[in-house]
């Protein structure tokens, strides 16, 4: 299956392009800010309600944003957009009204040179490449390979969260919903 190995080998490569801060940085943050909030557009936003998800499981209050049932974010809460150009316009203003509540802002994404990075006190770099973007960083379609980054990032995020609160998988179970 070749195009399983080409997608395997484009995320060894682009893993060695972030450390051990990069995790850090966000464990950092999620154990600082009382609330968590997140968004991403599309699949990115997938991503991070799976991490939410996780979250939530641990006992950290967490929102999506977009949901019902999300209050209005304030200051001491901390917004995490994921976004691959860091350009998506409802990411932007999200942002923007994160920032104008008093609340932080991270971004996780494919630079450090974009709109949101420039509005979030702090960006985290994974790699991979934005949707539309040119270059020849993967041969998957879009933002396939950010995407996928994203998402292993977030578990290893997790991992380090559970180590860092000393919580064990069957601590994170006992908050699994059980209506489903």
């Amino acid at each position: 299956m070749k195009s399983l190995t080409v997608v395997f080998n484009e995320l060894l490569t682009a893993t060695d392009h972030y450390g051990e801060d990069a995790n850090k940085a966000l464990v950092d943050a999620i154990q600082w800010f009382k609330t968590i909030y997140v968004y991403g557009a599309g699949r990115s936003g997938l991503a991070l309600q799976m991490f939410a998800m996780r979250l939530a499981q641990m006992g950290k209050p967490v929102f999506v944003v977009g949901q019902v049932t999300a209050p209005p974010i304030k200051k001491d809460d901390l917004l995490i957009v994921a976004s691959g150009s860091g350009e998506t316009a409802q990411s932007v203003q999200f942002a923007q009204k994160a920032l104008d509540a008093g609340a932080g802002v991270l971004l996780i994404s494919t630079s450090d040179d974009n709109t949101i990075a420039k509005l979030a006190s702090q960006t985290v770099v994974i790699g991979g490449k934005a949707k539309y973007a040119t270059d020849a960083v993967s041969q998957q379609p879009l933002g396939a390979l950010f995407e996928q980054l994203l998402f292993l990032f977030l578990e290893a995020t997790v991992m380090d969260l559970m180590a860092a609160w000393h919580l064990s998988e069957e601590q994170l179970a006992s908050g699994h919903a059980n209506l489903e």
